[in-house]
């Protein structure tokens, strides 16, 4: 694969990444010319091994969605994995319901994980929580080499030194003091009980590296800085309660799970020259660093979970489909030489596959809504041969926004009952019916949810279970009752579902609008239709005359018992399969003439339901 990132900026001197007082500057391109390519391979060689590492601190928002959305494109398009860990070690402020609302939420957008919680792996386990005694055996290791240290000093002291640095103008840093305690009575005092955290001994400057986006980055920081204010930038490994810090677990666990590619927001560079020591420290090779743009909103601040920013389930609840918002923040600090901007979750993968000298800015504001009003109103001018307003497109598609109310599906409600159906077959319809259908498409996994041929499928098996319980003994041969109940079936259940998803109105078939709306919505709108029926007695009132063709759920079985597989061997030998699949073709227009009409003429037709 050839997947190029484009260096080109403008010909400054050089340009500030960060302006925190750590001095991290980027090359220019003009500096680079001479020593470097234009522009750099973003996956040299080999399948890329990516991972998604959030925190339950917080729900995930369009920031964070999108450094999924990348790991999740470059691992597919190289065919390497795409790997999901939860970094739970912060305690104090991890969120309830935050890690169960993480998978939901990508689940959702359609970014499944090949390794990670709930589906696991071989380098498990995937929660940092699970895996503390790994990161204190690492942390032992620095000890014994030198490359950390134990520090005893108080928070009340730490305090202080970080006021008195701030009022010098300084950044707080460490002063080492504890760096100089003797390792046995360092072991000694940890062995007593002693409070104590595990601080990284970093060198006096840190190494350059070369990111894949940003170029050659480097800390220009004073070689003998430390010496002279005593500032030493030495991070804290392990806390005082045994779990460990960000650099730690992150560095250990993209060794030991063999990531190859790390690709998150640049606003993790300041950390990165700390990673990379760490690695050195333990002599492991460092995976590539790709940094990708900032995500910030109209005033230029930092999209965050902790201020508030869009969450991914507020776009859920208003109805924006995930392929939509995929789309939308795939694009976001990324161009591409397509024609189009619309593009699914398998042309992305193939967009990015493609991409050559493509443009990765280093920020990027998202749009406000009244831009996006503006261009959704270019959308609808482009299809102005359908729709000449965007009202009208609303009213035309109104229940593909929103879920027609229990009111609406009350004056809507069709007559759910078989039509054309043998004497010997009763027509009425017990709501456990739709109850069993709903269950059965709660089981259908999410891939499923993804193809309407697989939904198509599953619904037509639905309605032929359904029908051979309603097979008795007649006069007609045993095929042609058959055929006759799967077709009745088959105009039974497009009612309901037509009625139940979109209260009726015409549009495309039943599978391609569940398909449309999702499994969680369709679920939702399924539910209330049956909530709706099981509150009308209409669908039990006519069953003086036996009972129901499928009885409720329960203790009360069906008044047929299972037919023998050998007569329906015989059944389907007295018919052709051309001539029993074509009995069961089934059109919109035939089953609104089959409610009005039950005189049993047959007014064919070969229109798919689903």
């Amino acid at each position: 694969m050839r997947l190029f990132v484009s260096l080109v900026r403008r010909p400054v001197a050089s340009q500030w990444i960060y302006l925190s007082g750590r001095g991290f500057k980027s090359q220019s391109n003009k500096e680079k010319r001479s020593t470097s390519i234009q522009t750099h391979r973003l996956i040299d060689s080999g399948p890329a091994r990516t991972r998604f590492a959030p925190s339950p601190t917080g729900f995930l928002h369009l920031g964070s969605l999108r450094t999924a959305l990348f790991n999740y494109l470059i691992a597919k398009v190289t065919g390497g994995q795409f790997l999901l860990r939860i970094e739970d070690t912060d305690q104090k402020r991890t969120i309830d319901g935050a890690e169960e609302r993480l998978y939901q939420d990508l689940e959702w957008a359609g970014i499944e994980w090949d390794e990670g919680p709930k589906k696991g792996g071989p380098y498990g386990p995937y929660k940092q929580s699970e895996r503390t005694a790994l990161y204190r055996e690492a942390a032992e290791a620095l000890l014994n080499y030198g490359h950390a240290y134990r520090c005893f000093c108080s928070p009340q002291r730490l305090h202080t030194l970080a006021e008195y640095r701030s009022r010098l103008g300084q950044p707080p840093d460490y002063d080492r003091t504890c760096a100089h305690i003797h390792k046995d009575e360092s072991d000694d005092r940890a062995s007593k009980g002693e409070a104590h955290v595990i601080r990284l001994k970093v060198p006096e400057t840190y190494p350059d590296y070369r990111d894949l986006i940003y170029g050659l980055v480097n800390q220009k920081k004073p070689s003998n800085q430390a010496s002279v204010i005593g500032s030493f930038d030495d991070p804290i490994l392990i806390k005082t309660d045994g779990f460990p810090t960000y650099h730690l677990a992150n560095v250990v666990d993209d060794h030991m799970m063999e990531i190859t590619h790390v690709i998150r927001g640049s606003e993790w560079m300041s950390s990165t020259p700390k990673h990379l020591a760490l690695y050195e420290a333990f002599g492991w090779q460092p995976p590539e660093f790709a940094h990708v743009s900032l995500l910030v909103d109209k005033d230029r601040r930092k999209l965050s979970k902790r201020t508030g920013s869009i969450e991914i389930a507020d776009f859920r609840e208003k109805g924006v489909f995930p392929e939509t918002l995929c789309n939308f923040v795939a694009l976001l600090g990324w161009s591409h030489n397509n024609k189009y901007d619309l593009m699914s979750m398998r042309e992305l993968i193939a967009s990015v596959g493609r991409a050559e000298n493509e443009n990765f800015s280093y920020y990027q504001s998202i749009q406000s809504p009244e831009k996006k009003s503006r261009n959704v109103e270019q959308l609808l001018k482009a299809d102005a041969q359908n729709y000449t307003t965007p009202t009208e497109f609303i009213d035309r598609n109104i229940y593909f926004f929103s879920a027609p109310t229990k009111e609406i599906l009350k004056e809507n409600k069709p007559a759910l009952k078989l039509h054309k159906v043998p004497p010997s077959v009763k027509t009425t319809v017990d709501v456990a019916v739709f109850r069993e259908a709903l269950k059965g498409f709660e089981d259908m996994g999410l891939k499923v949810w993804n193809e309407p041929a697989f939904i198509k499928t599953l619904t037509t098996s639905t309605y032929v279970k359904f029908a051979q319980r309603g097979i008795t003994d007649d006069e007609d041969p045993d095929w042609m009752i058959r055929a006759k109940s799967e077709k009745s079936w088959c105009a039974l259940i497009h009612s309901f579902l037509r009625w139940a998803l979109v209260a009726g109105m015409p549009g495309p078939d039943s599978s391609f609008t569940m398909c449309l709306l999702g499994r969680e919505e369709t679920l939702k709108r399924l539910e209330l239709a049956i909530e709706i029926l099981q509150e009308d007695d209409s669908v039990n009132n006519n069953q003086e005359d036996g009972l129901p063709l499928v009885m409720g759920m329960g203790d009360v079985t069906p008044q047929e018992a299972p037919i023998p597989e050998e007569t329906l061997q015989a059944r389907q030998a007295a018919l052709s399969e051309k001539e029993y699949q074509g009995s069961l073709v089934f059109t919109e227009k035939e089953e609104e003439s089959g409610q009005n009409n039950d005189s049993g003429t047959d007014t064919g037709g070969s229109d798919d339901l689903f």
